[in-house]
């Protein structure tokens, strides 16, 4: 998880239980309309191929984050405790929608935890 200029980002790597490589990436940015989620699954004959990409909609945690202030007491100014909140935020986020977009397209296949 890092800062930008005006966003949060997170990535994640998983395999599933047939061991395929699945990658999410979150931008959380201070437009909720420039804020998405997407899932792209490595395959050896296309690399990383784009199966999902979800709004703010679908990313029911991250919408609850700003890319300045963060989901806990907005006077504490604990930055470490605000980021280790925001990251369990986003991985949440960032495992489910791993999961929908596996259900899309591997329906017979799990993600690892």
């Amino acid at each position: 998880m890092w800062r930008e200029q005006h966003d949060l980002r997170f990535e994640l790597f998983l395999k599933t239980e047939y061991d395929t490589p699945v990658k999410v990436a979150i931008r959380r940015n201070s437009y909720d309309s420039q804020s998405c989620g997407v899932v792209d699954i490595w395959t050896e004959s296309s690399g990383w191929t784009r199966v999902l990409s979800v709004g703010l909609d679908v990313l029911e945690g991250v919408k609850k984050v700003g890319y300045l202030s963060l989901p806990d007491n907005e006077t504490k100014i604990d930055y470490e405790e605000k980021y280790n909140s925001a990251f369990v935020i986003f991985y949440e986020d960032a495992k489910q929608i791993a999961k929908i977009a596996l259900h899309i397209v591997r329906p017979h296949d799990t993600i690892k935890v």
